[in-house]
């Protein structure tokens, strides 16, 4: 039945990317269409993650699900009534990778004296997102974290897949809890380079 599936996609993207690459009489839309869809930002959504807490046990909550693409966008950020991640101190970024493949997160003035970024990383694709029982990434073995002190941070991939990454922010205070962003700071920004 998977193999049903995976042939149907494969036929679909490729009637689509012919009829999409087809050059017509006013010049060559279909490479302009093509631009468009890899520049586009897919909206932030809420989504529900089980994260593995520090006690061992796990924790559900809301949080606001971004898809990384070559197209900046902030995070941290208001962008409705429904979807508001500037409370939340982590956020899920999902990337699509190639080995090579790097995710930026530009103005990133992490808070505090710690530098973990990453609190999880995970194969993993869409909604709800399960970190306790996803397959873990490794750090240098499926990812490594490049500049993970400085403002402008990477990951590259080292393996192709599709991966969930949980980013912290947040400043600590005597009792270890965290505190979101301040408001007066950049929004974080990411995108696929």
């Amino acid at each position: 039945m998977e193999r049903i599936f995976v042939c149907l996609a494969i036929c679909g993207l490729t009637m689509a990317a012919t009829n999409v690459c087809t050059p017509t009489e006013g010049g060559d839309d279909g490479m302009a269409a093509l631009m468009v869809l890899s520049t586009a930002v897919v909206p932030p959504k809420n989504c529900q993650v089980t994260s593995v807490s520090g006690g061992g046990g796990t924790t559900t909550g809301s949080r606001v699900f971004y898809t990384a693409g070559f197209t900046a966008q902030s995070i941290f950020t208001a962008y409705s009534d429904s979807v508001d991640s500037t409370n939340d101190l982590t956020v899920v970024i999902q990337v699509y990778a190639s080995a090579g493949t790097k995710l930026e997160i530009t103005d990133f003035e992490k808070s505090g004296t710690s530098t973990r970024v990453l609190s999880a990383v995970a194969y993993g694709d869409g909604c709800p997102v399960d970190f306790s029982t996803a397959t873990s990434a490794t750090e240098g073995t499926d990812y490594n974290e490049i500049d993970a002190t400085s403002t402008t941070r990477y990951v590259e991939f080292l393996k192709a897949g599709s991966f969930q990454i949980q980013l912290y922010t947040g400043d600590s205070n005597s009792d270890f809890a965290p505190d979101p962003l301040p408001s007066d700071r950049a929004r974080p920004q990411i995108r696929v380079i």
